[in-house]
């Protein structure tokens, strides 16, 4: 929350909080899509995501919801809508791709040994049980 709103005292400077709009809202919203460059530690230098966006559109939304009962000033998110975007479509596996991951499944299945007669009456962890699950399927 703290950088976002530093990127807003960066982009917009020092203003009163009772004379921001929801214009003023908006074009900061805009900057961040098209002209802000964010600071990566790898260095990347390409525009923010879209659920970036809506992430900062939350934030400013949430610290507006508080800050204008507190200062007695209208809430000037009220009139600027939710970014949209889409979320990524996920291809599916092709059939190669599918035959691949079993046999790598059941190469690591094949390394795996069953557990010790001493705990076969203790509870196991839910982990190893899935894996000797999917061992099981795969030997089956």
């Amino acid at each position: 929350m703290q950088s976002v709103l530093k990127a807003w005292h960066a982009h917009m400077g020092e203003c009163d909080g009772a004379r921001i709009t929801s214009q003023d809202l908006r074009d900061h919203l805009a900057w961040f899509r098209n002209e802000y460059t964010p600071r990566r530690f790898n260095g990347s230098k390409t525009p923010l995501l879209a659920n970036s966006i809506c992430n900062i559109w939350v934030i400013l939304s949430v610290f507006f919801a508080w800050a204008s009962p507190e200062s007695n000033f209208a809430d000037p998110m009220g009139d600027v809508m939710a970014p949209k975007f889409e979320d990524a479509r996920v291809e599916p596996f092709s059939k190669e791709q599918i035959e691949l991951l079993m046999k790598a499944a059941e190469l690591w299945c094949n390394t795996i040994p069953g557990p010790p007669k001493s705990t076969l009456n203790k509870r196991i962890g839910a982990r190893t049980q899935r894996t000797l699950g999917i061992c099981k399927f795969m030997n089956a």
